[in-house]
Parts: structure tokens; sequence; C-alpha cells
């Protein structure tokens, strides 16, 4: 059985399995259908694409009911769902999601539906942090409509007390993208209210917030807000891949924006800087949950770094390995001399850190099952979150307020818990891993658009070059 005829079997299967009679009876009653046929034009709004799910068959089939119609019509909603529900593209096999056996209940449960329109749109995730970038798009090709933007020229970098033509033009541009306000003003002087704009406007795009609008913030404006629209249909479609089911409480590490967030009940209860990895040591993106802290952590150096970064600085000078505080030991145990090493041969040993301010993990580490051997932890390079692009680790992500990251999980995890018995934990300078009882799910997601608390859209750069293949998967129509 070839892949499209085995999803389309599942498909079968979950409609008749609610019963032969009420299978049939879906699709025979018009006000249904028209639901369908709403909720396929209507996915639009998700930044899919309607003939996706077959939007010219639905309306061919309107007047001809049948076994046809009933086949495209559990098929498309087969579809949609499963693409509202977990995304369409699936990044690991670079082609779209097709309904399996863990998408049998929900599409039996939207088919019979009493509401199916409001049964598909609820597929979707309902968390505000996914609802608003709906309500984005719709403000974004709304704009499209009416005829886009004009680049604004090229020219010297502008500021406070500028006043001409461009400075015109660039009020008018942020004024457009909702950055200044409609108050009417001297839009050819680059006042105070501009100034406090264009600061706007720099924060949302991660650029330095100076306030002059250098060439970067230039190219930035001028973006086409068709690859706007691209962008945040991309992120749209990986918000969807990550936050189905979600419980209320959640850690989410935003890698392309440098961000992390603690969310209870829809309000971000904590947020902190993060550093991520490289663009050659990227972090994955993935879901899993927290169910270890560990305070006082060792490091254990791994391979990759060990072969790649350690090793060909210890071949030309053993003594950095403890400068670095790091012990070897061979595969027995035993402590050995890095001088008498040769760091350019095979390395069959182990290298570790002992717990302290200086360690690589910082003073404690969150621990989550994942394939990548990755983690999040403090640091001692505390001097780098100052940075606006903070792309430096080898894939791990390190976190600016970890310890209250901790102080707020075990209080609610672990009954009495307060942040000075983290501190005397810490003094005691012993490793002491904590087993949650109940695990923090946690988002390594990769969002190059995301809409903030205060309902602000931001943009940011791919570091990884990562948003055009997702969006040629997106946008392939795959029969």
């Amino acid at each position: 059985m070839n892949r499209r005829a085995l999803w389309l079997f599942v498909i079968f299967l979950s409609i008749q399995s609610h019963g032969l009679a009420q299978a049939q009876a879906v699709w025979t009653d018009e006000a249904r259908w028209t639901a369908l046929r709403a909720a396929v034009e209507g996915s639009y709004r998700h930044g899919l694409t309607p003939s996706d799910y077959h939007s010219a068959d639905l309306v061919r089939l309107t007047h001809q009911p049948g076994p046809e119609r009933d086949r495209v019509a559990n098929e498309a909603l087969g579809l949609l769902v499963t693409h509202l529900h977990r995304g369409k593209v699936n990044a690991a096999h670079d082609q779209q999601n097709r309904p399996g056996p863990a998408d049998q209940a929900l599409i039996l449960e939207t088919a019979t539906s009493a509401d199916v329109a409001r049964a598909i749109d609820a597929a979707a995730p309902p968390q505000p942090l996914y609802r608003a970038l709906v309500s984005q798009l719709n403000q974004l090709r709304q704009i499209e409509a009416k005829g886009g933007w004009v680049p604004i020229g090229n020219g010297p970098t502008l500021s406070m007390g500028t006043h001409g033509p461009r400075v015109s033009a660039i009020a008018m541009r942020l004024r457009l993208l909702g950055d200044l306000s409609s108050q009417a003003r001297d839009d050819a002087l680059f006042d105070e209210t501009l100034l406090s704009a264009v600061k706007t406007f720099q924060r949302r795009m991660g650029l330095d917030p100076s306030g002059q609008v250098s060439s970067g913030v230039i190219n930035e404006l001028n973006r086409p807000i068709a690859q706007r629209i691209r962008q945040l249909r991309v992120n749209m479609d990986r918000s969807r891949a990550l936050m189905s089911h979600l419980p209320s409480r959640f850690l989410l590490i935003n890698i392309a924006g440098y961000e992390a967030y603690l969310v209870d009940d829809n309000q971000i209860i904590w947020r902190s800087k993060v550093q991520v990895g490289k663009p050659f040591r990227q972090t994955p993106q993935l879901r899993s949950a927290i169910d270890q802290i560990v305070l006082n952590p060792t490091w254990t150096v791994p391979p990759t770094i060990l072969k790649q970064d350690i090793a060909p600085a210890a071949a030309k000078d053993p003594g950095l390995i403890a400068e670095r505080g790091l012990v070897v030991t061979d595969r027995m145990g035993k402590v050995v001399d890095p001088r008498r090493i040769d760091w350019t041969g095979p390395l069959p040993y182990r290298l570790q850190q002992a717990p302290g301010p200086a360690n690589a993990m910082g003073r404690v580490k969150f621990l989550f099952a994942n394939p990548y051997s990755v983690f999040v932890h403090d640091t001692p390079a505390k001097a780098l979150f100052a940075h606006s692009s903070r792309a430096v680790s080898s894939g791990c992500v390190r976190l600016e307020r970890p310890l209250e990251l901790a102080d707020l999980i075990l209080a609610a995890d672990q009954k009495g818990w307060t942040r000075a018995q983290t501190q005397l934990s810490l003094d005691t300078m012993t490793t002491q891993t904590l087993k949650l009882r109940s695990p923090v799910t946690i988002l390594l997601a990769y969002w190059t658009v995301w809409v903030d608390p205060d309902g602000v859209i931001n943009f940011r750069r791919d570091i990884y070059g990562l948003d055009d293949r997702w969006a040629k998967a997106l946008d392939r129509h795959n029969p």
C-alpha cells in the first residue's frame, strides 16, 4: 500500500468507525457540507492554501451528493484537520504531514461534531501566541491588497533634527506599520515622536534601538510585503508543529529571537535572554519535558567539542586543560596527565569540569529527554548577553536568569521549596539532582516571526537559513 493510499485508509477508518449510517449522513447534510467548504476556504486565514484541500472539487460537487463527494470531503477534512493541528510541513522529511493513526480520534471528533466549522478551527492551537499571528496575517494582507509599499531611497543616516523627503517617507512607512501614531505632525521633520517610532521599529526587528535610520534600518523597512507575509506563514506552520495539546504551563525558548519565556495560564510569568547554537552547531527544534534540575552541575565535555575545539587547542598548549579546570580520566577512571596525551590522535578519554561558578554549565542545568544531547543551563559567559546576536553556543541553550527559573519551577513542583533552599544547595558546591514530580513541557522553537504579549509583531533574521526551505514545502501541492 503506497503512502497516499495509507492515509486515505486512515481517514476512511476514522469516519467509518463511527458507524456506516452516521458516516454516510455526514456529508448529505447540506449545512455541514457548506461549513466544510467555508472552513477549507478559511484555511487561507491560517496561512494555508485552500487548493490543497480540494477547494475546487468541493465547489464542483456541491449539488452532486454521492460516493465521490463523500470521498473528497473526507479527504479534505482529514488533511485540513491534520495540518491545523500539527502543521503542514514535516521538517524531518521535507514533505507534508499526512493523517496517521494518531490523528484518527481528532478527525472523527471533528467530522461528527454538531458544529463542524468551530471544530475545524479548534484543531489549530488555541493559545494567544498563535491566534495573534492569524490576526497579524490578516492585517499584512490588507496592506498588500492596497498596494503594499514602495522602497524608500538610500542615502545618509538620518537622526534627530533631520528634515526632508526621506524623513517623510520613513514617517509614512512607520505609520502604515503601526509604529507611528496617526496624530497630525510635520512628517518631514525627524522629531522626538519619530525618534520613538524608529526605536520601536528597531526593537521589533531585533536591531539596536539607536534611533538612527541607517542603511540597515532602511533595508528592513524595504522588505517586500510579500516576503513578510511568507515569513509569517512559515512561522505559523512552525507554531502548529509544536503547540498542539499544550498544557497551561510551559517553557518556550525562541531560538531565532534569543529569548525564553515561562508561560502559565496564557501569561508570561518569567522571561530571559538566551544564547543559542552557532549556525554550524544549531540548537534543534523540539518539544519535550523538563524532568530534572541539577544544582552545581559538573560538565562532561561532549565528543564533538572535544574533537573540534579542545583537542586542537590542547595540542598547541596542554596547559589549557588545567587552566579550564578540566580533569582527564581514561576508560578505567584513572586520572591522566594532559601533558602525556597525544591530542592529535585517538582520544579515549573523559574530560570533566568540577562544579562552581566557572563551570561551563554555570550553577544549574535543566534536563529533558531528546536525541540531540542538548539541555538548558546557566553560563559563566554573562558578557555575551549584552550582544544583540547571541548564536554563540555549541547547541545547548544558555540562560541569563537561570536561578529565577529554577526557583519558579521548584516552588510549583516541591511543596515548601524556597529561594533560600536553592542557595543553601548551591553553597555546598555539591552536585544535587532534583527530579520533578510534574515535568514542565519545553518547546525549542525557531520563530523568526512572533507576536509579543503587547500584541506587537516581531521579525528576526533567519540565522540558520531555514525559512526558505520551509516556505517551499509549505507551498508545495502534494495531491
